[in-house]
């Protein structure tokens, strides 16, 4: 996703006659922060920062160089004056948990990350709104593994084990998604008549895994040409909320129409 993600916005800053250059952090807040300093010492025009963390050494970076600055995919909240182009993450893990509570599944896992991550909250927060309209129980049923496919993988294993009855997995990345039908394909379970899967993010290689993967698509080229266009265009403090898109494909619905 990220990767796609930087790609967009290449994209927006080529097309304007402006040349990105990129660094990756890796999460690490520290290491975002250092190359903060480094952009600013260069005299870059702007800086997008794709980060999902509110750290406090991000924040003192932020505050610290004069140079614009757009966050991608997260808006913080004890920042002022910076713009920001997000999703609707909860509108988003409302729709596919809705839809995957109209195919009649009553035990739906959510696969988390991290707490911290403000984005997945949000879609933790969509999937128990949901739930819980539907009647359903939620406890006990979040899973938290990091955004690999091994751990997911491995987490989905430890958690069907413990509760077998289990019919259906709402990722809250399409990296844990992939990591689902690993484990689903490693219990002998089909999917989805044994356990349906979804994702959340829409990048490119869901619609070529097996079976491909139902995901909420984020509108990642449009994201970039916004962040881009705040950044060049817009004053400071603008923030874009952007729509998602429910992408049905097979891991949810087989070869049923929908």
């Amino acid at each position: 996703f990220f990767a796609e993600l930087a790609a967009a916005v290449e994209e927006a800053v080529t097309s304007r006659g402006r040349l990105l250059v990129l660094g990756s952090a890796n999460f690490d807040a520290g290491r975002e922060a250092t190359y903060l300093d480094a952009f600013a010492g260069l005299r870059v025009e702007g800086i997008v920062i794709v980060s999902s963390q509110d750290d406090p050494a991000l924040r003192a970076a932020v505050r610290r160089i004069d140079v614009p600055v757009v966050f991608l995919n997260h808006r913080p909240s004890r920042i002022a004056g910076i713009s920001s182009v997000t999703v609707d993450n909860v509108a988003g893990a409302e729709r596919v948990t809705g839809h995957l509570v109209d195919l009649g599944h009553r035990d739906i896992a959510c696969f988390a990350g991290g707490t911290d991550v403000a984005s997945i909250a949000q879609r933790v927060h969509g999937w128990e709104r949901t739930m819980h309209a539907a009647g359903l129980r939620t406890t006990g049923a979040i899973v938290r593994s990091d955004f690999s496919r091994a751990a997911a993988r491995d987490a989905l294993l430890a958690h069907l084990r413990a509760r077998p009855e289990t019919t259906a997995v709402m990722a809250c990345t399409d990296e844990q998604g992939l990591g689902a039908l690993l484990a689903a394909a490693e219990l002998g379970r089909r999917v989805p008549d044994d356990l349906a899967v979804s994702g959340f993010n829409g990048i490119a290689e869901t619609a070529w895994s097996v079976p491909p993967l139902t995901t909420v698509q984020q509108p990642i080229a449009r994201m970039g040409a916004e962040a881009v266009a705040l950044l060049l265009d817009e004053p400071a403090g603008q923030h874009r909320v952007l729509p998602t898109e429910l992408v049905v494909r097979r891991s949810t619905t087989g070869d049923r129409a929908w």
